[in-house]
């Protein structure tokens, strides 16, 4: 309440001049009322519903299951043996039957076996790839139960597998075993370049059941139609002649079969040939001009 500074008297209503006496009221000093500080651009206004606050997304953290550490590792290792060994090997077979399929002997030139090669690694990285994209996993990493997924949650998609496997070649280098032995997450070189994991597959115990179902029908799918054991033993053949030449950088050289030799028939000799002297137990026949013996 004011109080005017000539009669002393409490002033009731607001106003500039004294109600009693007319005397001019003095007026408060405005200039030291600090003011309010503005609120931070980050903290909710004041009044704000509690509903508008709440709405803002919070960052969670994925926990990805990969069970015990140990088991973990050689389940891996396990997954991509079978990828390597068993999946590459009937790729390879396919692929032999397809580019022998004109030929009459089913062999294979030296220039056959580098485009077969060729072949079989563009296949092979087009298998994991889209089966990583697509589906989430390998024939190999479904058998022991494994799966491939973003490293904050969901599906590693197209781009992250291509990415994941075009760093195959460096990590089978033993350099990214060494990573995903002291990442947290086993991660190796292509998947944090690719922010993969490698995890249990979701469908649990039916992951196993499906990776033996696949492997099983393009076993069978090969040993039907590309020749099955046969086409096999002609194409560890092909390796074996082949394959040192080429891992060398060198031409190999071509087979070569034994060229028979021609035979000769004999030729007829100038000399001429003895006639066989008369047997010694043949009795002489009579001349005619002998006479005959008195009786």
């Amino acid at each position: 309440m004011t109080t005017c500074p000539s009669c002393k008297r409490d002033q009731i209503q607001s106003s500039a001049f004294c109600a009693y006496c007319g005397a001019v009221l003095d007026r408060p000093d405005t200039a030291s009322t600090p003011s309010p500080a503005p609120a931070p651009p980050d903290s909710p206004a004041a009044g704000a519903p509690t509903a508008v606050r709440a709405s803002r997304p919070q960052p969670q953290t994925v926990v990805h299951d990969v069970g015990d550490v140990g088991a973990y590792i050689v389940r891996r290792l396990a997954a991509l043996t079978v990828d390597l060994a068993l999946v590459g090997a009937l790729i390879a077979v396919a692929l032999r039957a397809w580019l022998t399929r004109t030929t009459a002997d089913g062999a294979l030139t030296p220039g056959g076996f580098v485009e077969l090669a060729t072949l079989v690694v563009a296949a092979f990285f087009a298998y994991r790839w889209f089966f990583e994209g697509f589906v989430g996993s390998t024939i190999g990493k479904l058998v022991f139960g494994l799966a491939v997924g973003r490293n904050g949650g969901g599906s590693a998609g197209l781009g992250r597998a291509f990415v994941r496997n075009l760093v195959l070649p460096i990590d089978l280098a033993i350099v990214g075993f060494l990573i995903a032995a002291i990442t947290p997450q086993r991660r190796r070189l292509g998947d944090l370049l690719a922010g993969t994991v490698v995890a249990n597959a979701r469908i649990g115990v039916l992951a196993p059941l499906a990776g033996i179902v696949v492997l099983g029908a393009a076993a069978y799918g090969v040993n039907a139609y590309a020749g099955g054991i046969s086409a096999a033993q002609h194409l560890a053949r092909d390796a074996t002649q082949y394959g040192p030449a080429l891992i060398r950088g060198t031409s190999p050289a071509p087979s070569l079969a034994p060229t028979p030799m021609p035979t000769l028939a004999p030729t007829p000799s100038s000399e001429p040939t003895p006639s066989p002297a008369p047997s010694a137990s043949a009795a002489p026949s009579p001349s005619p001009s002998a006479p005959p013996s008195p009786v």
